[in-house]
């Protein structure tokens, strides 16, 4: 049977009363008086009609409910359901509707012979409602739900706990005490103040069972009688009670009449609060106000002595001086000093801390003392000396409220003393470091040299077993680490006064160098590893930027030492690289420490200064390393990650690219035909060019290489040659105990290609004099990476050309690149298109390796030929040492071999295949 036929049979009853639509409001109007609430419903539970009361005590108001569904609308006002739909029957027992409990009934009735319902309601008057009501009370009195029904009492108890726990906690001292003085209440502090364990210990006693003071338990009792008696408060009265264990409690008092609910005074009730803080507080008041009245009479006093007199009070701050003591210190004004610090107004931290130790010594001992002062005339910036007497300052208590002192000036005879004595070391000092430096200098210059030659040796001494060659580099990388350090640590007067904070060309490689190995040498007994990489030596070892140099070297320490607190335990790496563009050169500072999280980050890349844990942090250094980038146009990235599988943090600084200076020899380019001629007072260097050289020579056997560790005998030499133009002359600047240099050799030789050889590249003076007669200076700590060329001879029309390889590419940075790294000694031609080589290819022989690209680009435009068409067209004009390579895979033919550009091994040995 469904719904609709179980409410026909129940409304087709004989029983149900007969009303009109029409008189629905007058029945609804007459039970809203009772009040009752009243309801129509249909025989589907749409509702039809609510009289006002109805709409109070279910809670709707004046919402739109006509013809809605009874249990959609209780749902919609989160109301409980009424009605059960399925069996037409009112939920059993009373329902509360806010503050209204009610029991429900739903009476069957006809209305204009169609079957409907009334829903009305009565009040519930049993002990349920009754529970209803308090359940409903207690959960807003105090935040609990009470999940079964509970007897009237209990909800009063629970009242009564809740309360009592709220007292029990609140702050202040409260208790309660019957007519006889007993204790019969009291929160948590009364027990800890008396130091009892629990509340048993203290209820149903006296003061005197709790062994108070009689003549104090006295006093509590009277006033306790007098509250209980004229039922009046006693309320703001101040007491103090010394506890057991010594201390002092200030306590603000109020005592109340305690009443039963008949009104009767039955003892009373206290509510005690800690004034301690405030009573201190006034105390110290009127310890200043004392304090206060001594410095007005010392200030008096302190103008009729005639000599510098002064007070400081205990935080160590000038409290008050005489006109004599700003002479000495050298101000006009007195708040210029009275009030302030030895640290806030002396700025020199060694003479504020000699100052304050005295001062605490004086406090400490409670003892007169008489020292020598040295002050800073804030003035002049000037010491002077003085002898001073400080003592104890009592207040009217005999306690130390501060220290009075007086000193007389006797500057003239210690500076006369001091300078006697400071003369004498200068003397003594500066003739020892000056031959200290000289001798440091010199060696450190001269073992350069050696140095150069083993790393060239060590770099191509392919027969030595590997393992010997990094046991070799690494050896030299130790000896080149402490001889930069020692250079950069003793380096001449002459060479630092020359470095100004004025923007110059700078070297980037070389300062890289000097940081990489004094960063080596200063971590040499940690784990921490530190790594210099420069992209492409060849390019990049030459690469200038403008700036102040000293700004650099600071910027970079910095950057260094924020990587090395990010390591921890003093193990890890740090590498420093070198790379650039047409456009930028860029720094990268990399370790692989604890990362940085990501809130900070940001702040660094927004160029805000921030703290790391550590001391010193980011945030100083920081703000140095952005005004340096500012000032020299440089931009600022980071990088970082501190997730579990990729620690570590890169910081990129990238400056503009400097135009290389016309002094810098970036290349040595020679011919087939060249003789070389190399003039350098140390024989470690001509080995070290002779290893450089060899594997040119072998290539070229016309090529003629002479050494010479005397000037002269160079000059003589080329003197003697019919033909200057095949000269190409690389000399050393400083030649020991001769009685010329390398610029001179060059000029009086009038050799047209020449460059000066020297680790003397900073001296302004040496560079200014090459520039001016066109000299290009090679640092000789770059002599190693410097590209040798052989240039390409030049052909007359119709003459074979002669070359070891020919490259076809259209990214002209990629052949550069190769030809730099590894194929400088090789005469090489270039053409960036198929196009171009056709047009020459006739001059080059069949055996002439040639080395192509597949895909070639025009500006926006494809090149019709191909790789892969070009060494067809090759093939069949008979040339067989064909190469294609790619930066992707692709089939070639058999008479065609091919290499991927990002073989690193194939492409250094191309001119080996």
């Amino acid at each position: 049977m469904n719904k609709n036929s179980k409410i026909h049979k129940i409304m087709m009853s004989p029983q149900k009363p007969q009303y009109k639509f029409s008189d629905i409001e007058i029945i609804g109007n007459s039970y809203s008086i009772i009040p009752t609430s009243l309801v129509v419903l249909s025989s589907t539970l749409h509702i039809k009609y609510v009289n006002s009361y109805a709409k109070l005590v279910l809670g709707w108001g004046d919402a739109n409910f006509i013809n809605a569904v009874l249990s959609d609308m209780c749902m919609s006002l989160n109301l409980p359901s009424l009605v059960d739909p399925l069996t037409l029957k009112v939920n059993s027992g009373s329902i509360c509707m806010g503050c209204y409990t009610k029991v429900w009934q739903l009476i069957p009735i006809i209305i204009d012979a169609e079957e409907w319902f009334f829903l009305v309601d009565k009040d519930a008057n049993s002990i349920e409602e009754i529970s209803n009501t308090l359940s409903n009370k207690f959960e807003k009195i105090t935040g609990q739900t009470v999940q079964e029904i509970k007897n009237p009492v209990w909800y009063f108890d629970e009242v009564y706990y809740w309360i009592e726990s709220i007292i029990l906690q609140m702050p202040g001292y409260i208790y309660c005490k019957d007519s006889n003085h007993r204790y019969i209440f009291c929160n948590n502090n009364v027990v800890h103040i008396l130091g009892l364990n629990n509340r048993n210990e203290i209820l149903g006693k006296t003061d005197n069972d709790l062994n108070w003071n009689n003549t104090r338990v006295d006093k509590y009792k009277k006033i306790e009688h007098e509250i209980i008696k004229s039922g009046k408060p006693k309320l703001g009265i101040e007491e103090s009670i010394i506890m057991k264990d010594g201390r002092t409690l200030h306590l603000l008092v109020n005592k109340m009449p305690l009443r039963n609910k008949l009104g009767e005074i039955i003892g009373i009730i206290a509510i005690n609060i800690d004034i301690g803080d405030h009573k201190e507080a006034e105390l110290l008041k009127i310890e200043k106000e004392q304090t206060k009245k001594i410095f007005e009479h010392l200030n008096f006093m302190a103008q009729m002595v005639p000599a510098p007199f002064y007070w400081l009070d205990l935080e160590g701050r000038f409290a008050g001086v005489n006109e004599s003591t700003l002479e000495a210190v050298g101000v006009k004004k007195k708040n210029e000093i009275v009030g302030k610090t030895m640290y806030e107004f002396y700025k020199n931290k060694e003479v504020a801390d000699d100052l304050q130790q005295k001062m605490d010594k004086v406090i400490k001992t409670g003892k007169k003392i008489r020292i020598e002062d040295k002050i800073i005339d804030v003035t002049t910036g000037k010491f002077r000396y003085y002898m001073a007497t400080r003592a104890p300052l009592y207040d009217y208590n005999q306690n130390i409220i501060g220290i009075i002192g007086t000193s007389i000036e006797v500057t003239a005879e210690k500076e006369a003393e001091l300078l006697r004595v400071e003369n004498e070391k200068h003397r003594i000092h500066a003739e020892e470091q000056e031959k200290f430096v000289k001798d440091v200098g010199q060696m450190v210059h001269d073992i350069r040299s050696p140095f150069a030659t083993l790393k060239t040796i060590a770099q191509t001494a392919d027969e030595l077993p590997e393992q010997k060659r990094v046991t070799l580099r690494r050896a030299l990388i130790n000896a080149e680490d402490i001889t930069n350090h020692m250079l950069n640590r003793y380096k001449p007067k002459s060479s630092i006064l020359t470095e100004n904070n004025q923007r110059q060309y700078v070297l980037v490689a070389l300062i890289l160098l000097e940081i990489a190995s004094d960063r080596r040498y200063r971590y040499q007994n940690t784990k921490i590893e530190f790594n210099l990489e420069i992209v492409t030596p060849q390019i990049n070892n030459f690469v200038f930027i403008q700036i102040e140099p000293s700004n650099l070297r600071r910027m970079l320490s910095n950057l260094i030492n924020n990587a090395v607190e990010a390591l921890p335990n003093e193990c890890g790496r740090v590498t420093l690289e070198l790379k650039s563009n047409d456009e930028w050169v860029e720094i990268n500072i990399m370790d692989n420490g604890t990362g940085i999280p990501f809130e900070t980050l940001y702040e660094m890349r927004q160029k805000i200064g921030v703290k790391t844990t550590k001391d010193g942090g980011f945030g100083i250094g920081l703000t140095q390393v952005f005004d340096t980038l500012e000032h020299n146009y440089g931009e600022f990235d980071i990088y970082s990650s501190t997730d579990d599988t990729n620690h570590g943090t890169t910081v990129s600084v990238k400056f503009p690219k400097a135009k290389a200076p016309n002094w810098l020899a970036n290349e040595i380019s020679i011919t087939p035909e060249d003789i070389i001629v190399i003039v350098d007072d140390d024989i470690s260097i001509h080995g070290a060019w002779d290893s450089r050289i060899n594997y040119i020579t072998e290539k070229f056997s016309n090529i003629e290489v002479k050494h010479f560790m005397e000037g002269k005998d160079a000059l003589e030499f080329i003197d003697a040659l019919p033909n200057k133009e095949m000269v190409y002359l690389l000399s050393d600047y400083e030649l020991i105990n001769q009685d010329i240099n390398g610029i001179d050799i060059i000029k009086q030789s009038k050799v047209k290609r020449a460059v000066l050889v020297t680790s003397h590249f900073e001296n302004a003076d040496v560079r200014k004099l090459a520039s001016k007669l066109g000299i290009p200076i090679l640092p000789k700590e770059l002599f190693n990476s410097i590209p040798l060329k052989v240039q390409r001879p030049k052909y007359k029309p119709g003459e074979m050309a002669n070359v070891h390889i020919i490259f076809v590419d259209d990214e002209p940075e990629v052949v550069e690149g190769l030809i730099a790294d590894h194929y400088s000694h090789l005469i090489v031609d270039y053409y960036p298109n198929p196009i171009e080589l056709l047009k020459e290819i006739d001059r080059y022989s069949k055996e002439t390796k040639i080395i192509m690209d597949n895909n070639y680009q025009s500006g926006n435009e494809r090149c019709p030929i191909s790789g892969f068409r070009l060494s067809e067209l090759l093939h069949e004009k008979g040339y067989n040492n064909l190469y294609l390579y790619s930066w992707e895979t692709c089939i070639v033919p058999e008479y065609v071999r091919f290499i991927l550009k990002t073989d690193k091994e194939a492409m250094a040995n191309l001119d080996k295949l």
